[in-house]
């Protein structure tokens, strides 16, 4: 199988997990579980389990430069954990759907960043891209406005945090893998992600609340199949792929959650939010795109000094 090949398909599979993670995640908040609960389990848990195999596999990679312990900390509380539970508390108030395309406006943020911050020149593709990202979610909060949800704004503001969340995170990310590798880098930010929400919803609290058998299949499911998994299968697939080709595969990811969220929840979107939600695609296939017109590349050999993928 070539390479190229074999990158799409790892990429799609991981995109196929996440997308997943969402409808799932939605019904067991049907059934009163809290989104607090979940982010403890899922960064604590996925955290430890991913250390403690460098441990025994690789244990000098886990040596930390003093000076970047804090960094490490910025990364895992500012981004990982704020990643996460904005993300999960959006699907808990809104449709999956809308939460994932929120999200997917953190491309938008990044060509922000690098405007503002980088006094990098704005160019017409990107552009046109950012005006196409903010009409897409006006005409996603336009559609759940007449869809009769205007009361879930907090839902709305989180959605949009939760892409300004995942902007930072790929950004202050490249700052650590310029120094750790890449799966040194996310088994701490998630363990360092949980550390805050251990004084809100401690583990041995969670523990001794006695959840079924079902629950905590499904924590399992979600630190294994939406966590590490994904994460794995996405990192294999970095090592063929460049990132133009290897972002729009992962954009299947909101497509396969909103089939999900129908077939599994029965939601569907109205017709102002489908726009906005192809807006929004199309958004990022031009700013990915541009991206590779930029002559921005991968290393072909090693998955190391990877972008870290979005943690779903």
């Amino acid at each position: 199988m070539p390479n190229e090949l074999k990158g799409y398909l790892l990429v799609a599979a991981a995109a196929f997990f996440w997308g997943l993670t969402g409808a799932v995640a939605k019904y067991f908040f049907n059934q009163a579980l809290s989104p607090l609960v979940l982010v403890t389990v899922r960064l604590s848990l996925s955290g430890l389990i991913l250390l403690l195999i460098i441990f025994f596999r690789h244990p000098r990679l886990l040596y930390l430069h003093p000076g970047d312990i804090g960094k490490m900390f910025i990364f895992g509380i500012a981004g990982m954990s704020c990643v996460q539970f904005l993300y999960l508390y959006t699907i808990s108030q809104l449709n999956v759907a809308t939460a994932v395309f929120l999200q997917y406006l953190g491309p938008a943020f990044i060509v922000l960043f690098a405007v503002f911050w980088n006094r990098e020149r704005l160019s017409r593709h990107s552009l046109s891209a950012l005006l196409m990202a903010m009409g897409g979610s006006a005409l996603i909060v336009a559609g759940q406005s007449l869809a009769g949800l205007s009361g879930h704004w907090a839902g709305l503001l989180t959605g949009f945090l939760s892409a300004l969340a995942m902007s930072f995170y790929v950004i202050y990310g490249k700052v650590l893998l310029s120094h750790y590798n890449s799966w040194v880098v996310l088994g701490y930010g998630l363990l360092f992600g949980a550390i805050p929400f251990w004084f809100l919803e401690p583990p041995w609290v969670i523990y001794g609340l006695h959840y079924s058998g079902r629950i905590w299949l499904f924590f399992g499911y979600i630190v294994i199949f939406s966590t590490l998994v994904p994460f794995g299968l996405a990192f294999m697939g970095l090592r063929y792929l460049k990132p133009a080709p290897a972002g729009i595969i992962m954009m299947l990811e909101p497509v396969i959650a909103g089939i999900a969220a129908y077939l599994l929840l029965g939601e569907v979107l109205g017709g102002w939010q489908l726009a906005g939600c192809c807006l929004i695609l199309a958004a990022v296939v031009i700013l990915n795109l541009e991206q590779q017109l930029a002559g921005a590349s991968y290393p072909s050999a090693s998955a190391d000094d990877s972008k870290i993928p979005v943690c779903k």
